[in-house]
């Protein structure tokens, strides 16, 4: 029998990324890695102050909007199933799905500007419906190794 909280946190994800796609304008995918964050409640933390707490802010302050689904994500190693002593970093990353008034420069120079040196952050403009479905598929598949504290969504 699976998990009765990995089914919840699908459900809502489910739930948050059809809204996101009945209310689609501009849509994006935002990755970073290398954030330096302790556990997964940390990088939630930080990723929602340096980044999308300054893009709700503008997103406002020019009489639009912004929903997104923040979703925290381990190395490719435990994603798979690889729990190894071996591995010494748990890779931590965030996939964030951006939906906004805001136009995809503004979006980029937030992106790249938020973090300094050393954080790396990858753009990826999802509008399409093909390319949003498969980074929707691929987050709902990583569910598995989910946790309470390992994502945070915001919509309407």
């Amino acid at each position: 029998m699976k998990n009765p909280n990995l089914i919840a946190i699908q459900y809502i994800l489910t739930k948050a990324f059809k809204k996101i796609d009945n209310n689609s304008k501009n849509l994006f995918h935002i990755v970073i890695t290398d954030l330096k964050a302790k556990h997964s409640k940390d990088y939630i933390f930080k990723t929602g102050l340096y980044l999308l707490k300054p893009l709700f802010k503008e997103s406002k302050l020019q009489g639009g909007f912004m929903d997104y689904v923040n979703v925290i994500e381990y190395s490719s190693d435990i994603s798979k199933g690889g729990f190894t002593k071996e591995i010494k970093d748990l890779g931590l990353h965030s996939h964030i799905i951006v939906n906004t008034s805001l136009s995809e420069k503004s979006v980029l120079h937030y992106a790249k500007s938020a973090f300094g040196e050393g954080v790396d952050v990858f753009v990826e403009n999802i509008t399409s419906n093909q390319t949003r479905h498969k980074v929707y598929d691929y987050l709902q598949k990583q569910v598995h190794i989910f946790s309470d504290d390992s994502y945070k969504i915001k919509i309407g």
